[in-house]
């Protein structure tokens, strides 16, 4: 095993363990058992995806005003390799900056789900609402493409959809 494979299970073996450690003092969460859990998964769902459509939108007129003014090079059919990774990554960066920004507004996307399905109190403070932030983000980051390919597949297409470069 390489030195940094070693750091990085290491690292995760102490994230587990710190976690392990802070869940024993953490109250149960019990499970609601009727109709609402649904009508509120579907909140829930609506509100990720119109949210993740805004942000690819805004994601596309940000590197569209980034290659008019030249800081990203313009995309085209003889673009190499190198710049449409690079393009990517600016797109991918910009989109999570996007997502960082609404995640740190209040939108909490773990925090809702868990308010939905429970009947315990949630309280949303220290790192539970840091990893909350930042899996919002991310999921928010990584727009409707998901929702779109499920979508696809479930009609019976199985041609990828294109991403923003």
């Amino acid at each position: 095993m390489q030195t940094g494979s070693k750091i990085v299970a290491s690292t995760l073996g102490a994230i587990v363990l710190i976690g392990v450690w802070q869940a024993q003092n953490t109250q149960l969460l019990t499970l609601v058992s009727d109709e609402t859990i649904i009508a509120g998964a579907a909140n829930i769902i609506l509100v990720y995806f119109v949210l993740a459509l805004l942000i690819e939108r805004a994601c596309e007129v940000a590197m569209d005003l980034m290659t008019a003014s030249g800081v990203v090079p313009p995309k085209g059919a003889s673009t190499s390799d190198a710049i449409v990774s690079g393009r990517r990554m600016v797109s991918a960066f910009v989109c999570l900056v996007f997502a960082v920004v609404i995640s740190l507004a209040g939108l909490r996307l773990v925090e809702m789900i868990l308010e939905v399905a429970t009947s315990s109190d949630i309280t949303s403070a220290g790192y539970f609402a840091a990893v909350d932030a930042l899996l919002t983000s991310l999921i928010l980051a990584g727009g409707s493409d998901g929702i779109h390919q499920i979508m696809r597949s479930m009609l019976g297409d199985k041609s990828p959809i294109p991403t923003n470069q």
